[in-house]
């Protein structure tokens, strides 16, 4: 009876739920970098974003997409209008009041003055930005992008 009950409890714990990968923060990125050399996937969103949420729901709970990113990225989520400070780099970013956004996502995103959300930013193993996308992107396209930039 108690191996049935624990069965049942593990069980439980496995059910449906939804199985996202862990986003870093940018606190960890250069621990991880020292680790193993990866690429580094920056999602710049909103809370008021209902693209950003669609991409967190959509594209960043598909099973391809968590695969690829736990195998060959370091994935970090950043909200553009995150108010505590950000070490990265031997450099503190702010949020920036006048204009309602972190200084990290305005150095990460290709245009401070027509910022739109999402934003994509693949980062090389030096940290230097090799690619930029503003908007959604679907499970496809984003799978696409991946499998180019892993190499």
């Amino acid at each position: 009876m108690k191996k049935l009950l624990v069965i049942w409890v593990m069980l439980l714990g496995l059910g449906p739920a939804k199985s996202q990968s862990r986003a870093f923060g940018f606190k960890q990125l250069d621990s991880l970098q020292k680790i193993a050399q990866r690429k580094v996937l920056v999602f710049v969103y909103t809370d008021w974003c209902s693209y950003c949420k669609a991409m967190e729901q959509q594209v960043f709970n598909a099973r391809t997409i968590q695969e690829e990113l736990k195998q060959n990225y370091y994935w970090i989520a950043l909200n553009a209008e995150e108010k505590s400070p950000i070490s990265y780099r031997g450099h503190t970013f702010v949020f920036k009041a006048s204009k309602g956004v972190h200084e990290l996502a305005i150095a990460l995103m290709s245009d401070e003055k027509q910022m739109a959300f999402p934003f994509l930013t693949i980062l090389d193993a030096n940290n230097q930005i090799c690619f930029q996308y503003e908007g959604f992107m679907n499970v496809a396209e984003l799978k696409k992008v991946l499998a180019y930039f892993k190499r």
